[in-house]
């Protein structure tokens, strides 16, 4: 008798760790599904401002969580950064063909008022 009640309770023992098993492989392929449902798309956003003198350029890097390809809540920005270039020829001409010849006027404007000019024309 002893001997039927341990056995029994051997199988007894081996049916619940089968139950056990199986609910937990159900349980973890119901994860794996939920997952599936879950995703995340990562996008970027470039703007781009093209001045006289320099070029700016912005880069946003976003995610968006969609859940059953329901957009949930707003894009997120994951990172962003900021570069610009200047453009040295634009800069170099600039100077050269209209602030120098301004300061030059300027430089003759101040000579002429000091007496500078009508000084050495004097002489």
């Amino acid at each position: 008798m002893e001997t039927k009640i341990i056995l029994s309770l051997g199988l007894l023992n081996c049916f619940l760790l089968l139950v056990l098993i199986i609910l937990f492989l159900r349980r973890s392929l119901l994860i794996k599904d939920e997952k599936k449902e879950m995703t995340i798309v990562v996008f970027d956003e470039v703007q781009v401002e093209d001045g006289f003198l320099k070029k700016s350029i912005k880069v946003k890097i976003k995610q968006q969580f969609y859940y059953k390809g329901i957009p949930v809540g707003g894009p997120t920005i994951v990172a962003e950064n900021n570069f610009e270039t200047v453009d040295k020829d634009r800069v170099e001409n600039l100077l050269k063909d209209y602030a120098k010849p301004l300061m030059d006027i300027g430089v003759a404007i101040i000579e002429f008022k000091s007496g500078k000019i009508l000084g050495s024309l004097k002489k």
